[in-house]
């Protein structure tokens, strides 16, 4: 609850920094992240590795010509071309297949560029890919569908996890439902599937009943605050993560040394690379946790977000109210 008020008032701060990374990427600037096959970051500029790029034409090309996936991802393995340093993986393959990076177009949460990644594959290649990909239909499992409870539920019979699942009646329309995952994938468990909607609204619709009691209000905020002035007191995340920051400059400059001493190998770029990542990130969480110390949380912001702007939104009650449900055929 607390980690959900602290997300939910640290938006402003949010729109500062996404502010200042649309001002970067708009002029062609690598802002962070983990960058794709093909790719380094060099200067705060993204180009092109070479080596990495040919085995992204030879997939592209390849798949073109009619091969499938389990035959190239098999000649991928059988030559020692690896993705971070593993064996190519299905998901990945097909990841890559879609992104449109590739021909420089990187879709974005604040928009589109066609100025921060270079192309490697050629535009008619890329689409005459994506006829096929969408000619088989791969990858389309209800992305145009939000599973308010995913990775929520759990099999009260055999453990499992229970997954979204779309169907399509005879009628031709489609059917979304939560299934055992022992029952779909391993053939252990008989729990009957259950339609989406019925289990989502009876989820909101009694923690909607448990937010109605006062005095259940009362006991949630009493307790955040009990965390929270604990929190301001002893500032103990901020002390962490400016631990982490510190334990992470500390490997970058154990690299750099190494580096200086002419001991530069693909490994040592790499490192280097998630290093510099990981500083960014732990920076970044720095400014968000001092901003949080900043500014005062109160009770009564408490008590707001829960009568009122946690009931508007479903998918934000269920992110920071429900950890688990356990699905039986007769309770929940």
């Amino acid at each position: 609850m607390y980690i959900g008020l602290a997300e939910y008032y640290s938006a402003e701060l949010s729109q500062k920094v996404k502010r200042g990374i649309h001002e970067n990427r708009k002029k062609g600037l690598y802002c962070g992240g983990a960058l794709l096959f093909g790719y380094r970051a060099v200067d705060r500029k993204i180009v092109v590795h070479e080596d990495e790029a040919k085995i992204v034409r030879l997939i592209f090309d390849q798949y073109a010509h009619g091969k499938d996936a389990k035959t190239i991802l098999r000649e991928l393995t059988a030559q020692g071309v690896k993705h971070r340093s593993k064996p190519f993986a299905v998901n990945t393959f097909y990841d890559m297949l879609h992104n449109p990076k590739y021909i420089g177009i990187a879709h974005l949460s604040d928009g589109v560029y066609d100025n921060i990644y270079p192309p490697i594959v050629p535009k008619p290649l890329f689409d005459e890919v994506q006829a096929i990909l969408a000619k088989n239909k791969l990858g389309a499992k209800s992305r145009d569908t939000d599973y308010l409870l995913k990775r929520k539920c759990i099999c009260g019979y055999c453990g499992k996890h229970i997954h979204a699942e779309t169907g399509t009646a005879r009628d031709g329309s489609v059917r979304h439902y939560y299934k055992c995952e022992g029952r779909k994938k391993y053939h252990i468990c008989q729990k009957s599937v259950i339609k989406q909607d019925d289990l989502e609204q009876l989820v909101i619709q009694t923690t909607h009943n448990i937010l109605n009691s006062q005095e259940n209000i009362d006991t949630i905020a009493d307790a955040v605050m009990q965390i929270h002035e604990k929190r301001m007191h002893d500032k103990s995340l901020l002390n962490i993560l400016c631990a982490e920051r510190d334990e992470a400059q500390r490997v970058i400059d154990n690299i750099m040394n190494a580096i200086e001493q002419g001991i530069l190998t693909p490994t040592t770029k790499t490192r280097m690379e998630q290093a510099e990542e990981k500083l960014s990130e732990i920076k970044e969480k720095i400014l968000i946790e001092q901003y949080n110390l900043q500014n005062q949380l109160k009770r009564e912001q408490v008590v707001e977000f829960l009568q009122h702007t946690i009931l508007q939104s479903p998918q934000l009650m269920i992110h920071t109210l429900i950890k688990k449900i356990v699905l039986y055929d007769d309770k929940i």
